[in-house]
């Protein structure tokens, strides 16, 4: 009779799986605060790097914030450089020189310092993959989430291992990885020492309260966009990323639109193919051509694979410090006097054309 009581009461694979879905989503709506010791390991693909960091996480939920959902504060314990972020509004302070800046935040904030130990995942269940197993060990059960490829951004085998402790639910280990045009990238944050709710004493609050005790930097509005708008554009002879036995001696003699990317960039993997448009629609009129610093391999697979025609040319990191790159994409319109006249951090197709089509008139 005991027998056949506890096969009775045992749960068919389904049923354990949509069991342990609705413990980990009522353990997700029941928090509004959680602070935890992070660790994040990532590989990036191109040169295989590995980054390994650990530190203090506090994120509170906030149903008012457009980017997130939550507030948060996070510190790396390698660097006296931490962040935090409320309402849109991003925080980057140094403890040691007792000064922070302010800026409007975007969703590319959790990628400073602090940000990094903020596990952005941890109040979201996917809905939309192409399989979910359920695995467990004595202590944990582990959700394991499979997804289609992605067409655009080219990356393939996408896996996705959320571990929760058994008997809280609470989310103790998320992994991520896959393939990138042939090379595997992952990702791994790890909690421990996790209090939730009550049992935080700490705030966001708290801590931005901290910051009246530091100094404000202002940015100077008066600095240029870039320290090379209205000079010559630097030039030079450089590897074609395609076949880097030929050197291209880079001539500046009709207008031009160069793109500096890098091909562990989402928004440059986006902004490849509406270029690649362009420089179509302007073939007689606009030389375009990309610059690449990092990652020779991958990109050229890349351009590859997305049928890229426009000249690519491998650069150097002291290259695009010569060219003032503040980030990736980069764009500049540059005269057939080889004198920058626009620069655009980031793709923005509307003032792009519209420049393009302005200087075409001139």
């Amino acid at each position: 009779m005991l027998f056949f009581a506890i096969l009775s009461c045992a749960k068919n694979p389904e049923e354990e799986l949509n069991y342990v879905l609705e413990k980990y989503e009522q353990r997700i709506n029941s928090i509004d605060k959680i602070e935890y010791i992070a660790s994040a390991i990532d590989t990036f693909v191109g040169d295989q790097s590995v980054w390994n960091n650990t530190g203090y996480a506090l994120i509170e939920k906030d149903s008012n914030d457009k980017i997130f959902g939550f507030s948060f504060y996070g510190k790396r314990d390698d660097i006296d450089h931490g962040n935090l972020y409320e309402r849109e509004t991003g925080y980057e302070f140094s403890e040691s020189a007792k000064t922070y800046t302010q800026e409007y935040a975007a969703e590319g904030f959790l990628g400073h310092t602090g940000g990094q130990m903020i596990n952005s995942r941890l109040f979201y269940i996917d809905t939309i993959y192409s399989s979910l197993e359920l695995k467990s060990t004595e202590e944990k059960y582990i959700l394991i989430y499979k997804y289609e490829p992605d067409t655009v951004l080219g990356i393939t085998n996408s896996v996705r291992t959320i571990e929760l402790d058994k008997k809280t639910f609470l989310v103790s280990n998320i992994a991520g990885s896959g393939m990138y045009l042939g090379q595997k990238f992952a990702s791994i944050i790890s909690m421990k020492n996790i209090k939730i709710n009550d049992e935080v004493l700490n705030s966001v609050a708290i801590m931005k309260s901290k910051l009246k005790d530091y100094t404000l930097i202002h940015p100077d509005n008066s600095e240029k966009p870039c320290e090379i708008l209205n000079k010559k554009f630097p030039v030079g002879s450089f590897p074609n990323l395609l076949d880097s036995n030929e050197i291209i001696d880079l001539k500046i003699e009709r207008l031009t639109l160069f793109e500096f990317w890098d091909a562990a960039c989402g928004g440059c993997i986006y902004s490849l193919l509406d270029v690649e448009k362009l420089s179509k629609k302007y073939s007689y009129k606009l030389q375009v051509i990309g610059l690449v610093p990092t990652g020779e391999i991958i990109s050229k697979k890349l351009v590859e694979k997305k049928g890229i025609t426009f000249l690519n040319l491998k650069v150097s990191k002291e290259y695009e410090k010569q060219c003032d790159i503040k980030g990736h994409p980069s764009f500049y319109l540059v005269d057939h006097k080889g004198i920058v006249r626009n620069y655009y951090l980031g793709f923005d197709q509307n003032s792009i054309e519209k420049d393009i089509e302005t200087m075409l008139d001139e």
